[in-house]
């Protein structure tokens, strides 16, 4: 039996000397036939799919077997073209992918119950997902939680996903419960989640979860705007490796700003408006046995307002059973939260004193609103009292949380080990008097600008802003490479972290 039927080979075009071949989907091919070519993809291959809606209402299930990491099969929108759409009009999930070396890109996705599904039937490892957008699903936009999985090595980036249903409706659901599948090694950068607050509720509508026993993860650079949940969410990592949370942004979220369990580095994110708490450490079902939460860094950050709306006793940050023998340090952060009670709070676990540090590395912090811990350490949480004195524009209209000059965040911070080597405009930080805070102060003006909802992107000088979607193709140097070297730097990516 043929691969694909005879008309559809008349559209290959042959990739040098191997087998490999290039498939070029238009809407003048019928369903069947543009479906035929996708579950035939073998490894090598190309299928462009060119501008136009594809709707389709029956499952579109992948299992591809003869892709690698050197060898991948791409499923790609046309280069420099307006986003093909493929809309899923029945039930069933948006598409399914199954395999190694998997690159898909370029594609916007419509309906469906869940978007992007991988694992159904193997694990999925080696393959990028970049330039998706996804939206009107009736559940979460991105998952990789099929049960006894591993997903290993996935670069997850510059991806949009809103609109994403009433369930629990998460952006990226990556990995399961009580380490029941996982990922790891991966990176998830660069996305936009936004308009989630549909979710049905406590920590639903979330941007990125990642589950209990995944690890070395970097969940960098991503934004969430209007948010039912978190930026981020990651559990316990059961001692594999900490999960790494560096530059991320939320503008409003009806809960915590990001929640962790146990083995995370929080690093230089900002928290705009969170609903419960802004930076919370908290129980949950997967903590791994009596171990306590341990082995978390919390640097840099900047926390501004919690609003609320799902807490009686809201927080910038809450630190569950923090304490002097479980590997903690809380230093250089901004904690802004001038109409709480309570700025942070530490509640017990086990043998630990509730709102009690005595013994943690808690290094030149400064907060306003609110009261601390006891027995920090001197110059630990310094109170401030006016967040126009310390940032360029803190209102909701300016949302420019860099720091003034004349204010007492530049050169305050405590460098070395409680540092970290850039900012979260990607600006390299004095490593002996950083400034407090996810910036480090440079000029008069914030070399990023100010941070509104869209994609956080690079700039030209090595900083970083946001930036509303597109819906076209490629642009940048990115398209500029084959889509080879492109697949290559994308999995050689290295982002400097601790």
């Amino acid at each position: 039996m043929s691969k694909v039927p005879l008309l559809l080979l008349l559209l290959a075009v042959f990739l040098g000397t191997s087998s490999a071949m290039e498939f070029n989907i238009t809407t003048d091919l019928s369903t069947s036939a543009w479906m035929d070519i996708l579950t035939n993809l073998q490894g090598g291959d190309i299928a462009t799919i060119y501008p136009g809606t594809y709707t389709y209402g029956v499952a579109l299930k992948l299992q591809i077997t003869t892709s690698s990491k050197d060898n991948p099969v791409t499923i790609r929108g046309a280069p420099g073209q307006t986003r093909p759409i493929l809309q899923q009009t029945s039930g069933e999930n948006i598409i399914n992918l199954s395999g190694n070396g998997i690159i898909l890109r370029d594609i916007e996705f419509i309906g469906g119950s869940l978007g992007v599904r991988l694992g159904e039937t193997a694990d999925v490892s080696d393959s990028i997902f970049y330039n998706l957008k996804i939206h009107g699903t009736q559940g979460t936009g991105f998952t990789a939680n099929f049960a006894n999985r591993e997903f290993v090595n996935l670069t997850i980036e510059h991806n949009e996903i809103y609109d994403t249903g009433s369930g629990t409706s998460e952006c990226f659901y990556l990995g399961c419960s009580a380490d029941g599948c996982r990922i790891k090694d991966s990176k998830i950068i660069d996305n936009y989640c936004h308009d989630t607050q549909m979710a049905s509720g406590g920590a639903q509508g979330t941007a990125v979860q990642v589950k209990t026993g995944s690890s070395n993860n970097i969940i960098q650079d991503n934004v969430g705007y209007n948010l039912g949940g978190p930026v981020v969410v990651i559990y316990d990592d059961y001692d594999r490796g900490r999960n790494k949370v560096i530059g991320n942004l939320v503008i409003n979220t009806l809960d915590n700003g990001i929640q962790a369990t146990a083995g995370a580095d929080i690093i230089n994110n900002i928290i705009i408006n969170a609903g419960t708490n802004g930076i919370s450490i908290q129980n949950s079902d997967d903590l791994d046995g009596t171990k306590p939460f341990r082995n978390i860094n919390i640097l840099h950050n900047t926390v501004i307002n919690v609003t609320a709306p799902l807490s009686d006793s809201p927080t910038c940050a809450r630190l569950n059973g923090a304490s002097a023998s479980t590997n903690w340090v809380i230093a250089n952060n901004v904690f802004f939260c001038p109409s709480v009670t309570i700025n942070m709070k530490v509640p017990s676990f086990a043998n630990s004193p509730l709102d009690d540090l005595t013994g943690v590395p808690v290094k030149s912090n400064v907060y306003i609103g609110g009261a601390v811990p006891n027995n920090v350490e001197t110059g630990g949480m310094v109170s401030l009292s006016d967040l126009y004195a310390e940032l360029i524009d803190p209102s909701t209209s300016g949302l420019n949380f860099y720091p003034l000059g004349s204010g007492d965040l530049p050169a305050k911070g405590t460098g070395g080990s409680f540092s970290f080597s850039y900012d979260f405009n990607g600006e390299s930080r004095d490593g002996t008097a950083p400034t407090i805070g996810a910036y480090e102060y440079s000029t008069a003006a914030n070399p990023g600008g100010p941070t509104t909802p869209g994609f956080k992107t690079t700039t030209s000088d090595g900083g970083s802003a946001t930036t509303t979607s597109s819906n076209n193709n490629g642009g940048g140097s990115s398209t500029a490479m084959t889509f080879k070297a492109f697949w290559l730097q994308q999995l050689n990516l290295k982002l400097p972290v601790m």
